[in-house]
């Protein structure tokens, strides 16, 4: 298997060489395939990437598209980038940013403040749920005390960030309701 893969990778290299000994300057220009590629990538470029983006979530988000879109239509053996392969390379992106959103790290300056920001991304979206104890638990509330998960919750639901309803046998939802 392992021989084989390597194999195929130096069969598209050779091509790649043979292309771009023919090319003008020795090098290959891959560009959009249609105007429908080009079009997604602009719209993705100017509508989908924010132009405030204080978290810095999506630096070089777009020079890591275009450099995937090439590395693709090469592994294709395509010398143009296609629509296919652009809305591709678009959904691994918002997958990138989704990360780089998860996993960042918490810069809080005390307990609850680290608790809140917690709370917020177990619940990301407005509409989100989760019992009151599966947030105690997946945010390690026990490493921070009772008291400050109780107050973290009291002020996220106080900036109406979150709502928290009462069920069955006193147990308690968590609903994300703003941002």
């Amino acid at each position: 298997m392992e021989n084989k893969l390597c194999g195929r990778i130096a069969e598209i290299i050779n091509k790649l060489k043979t292309t771009a000994a023919g090319a003008e300057e020795g090098r290959i220009h891959i560009d959009f395939k249609d105007d429908a590629a080009k079009q997604r990538w602009e719209e993705f470029y100017m509508n989908e990437i924010p132009n405030e983006d204080s978290e810095q979530l999506w630096t070089r988000v777009d020079g890591i598209g275009t450099r995937l879109m090439m590395i693709l239509a090469l592994a294709e053996e395509q010398f143009e980038v296609n629509l296919d392969i652009v809305n591709s390379v678009i959904q691994f992106l918002h997958y990138q940013v989704e990360i780089r959103q998860r996993f960042r790290p918490i810069d809080a300056k005390n307990n609850i403040a680290r608790l809140e920001e917690q709370i917020r991304r177990l619940i990301p979206n407005i509409g989100d749920k989760l019992a009151q104890r599966d947030i105690a638990k997946k945010s390690n509330a026990h490493k921070y005390g009772i008291e400050d998960f109780n107050r973290a919750l009291k002020n996220l639901s106080g900036d109406n960030t979150i709502a928290i309803t009462y069920g069955e046998k006193n147990s308690k939802t968590v609903t994300r309701i703003n941002p």
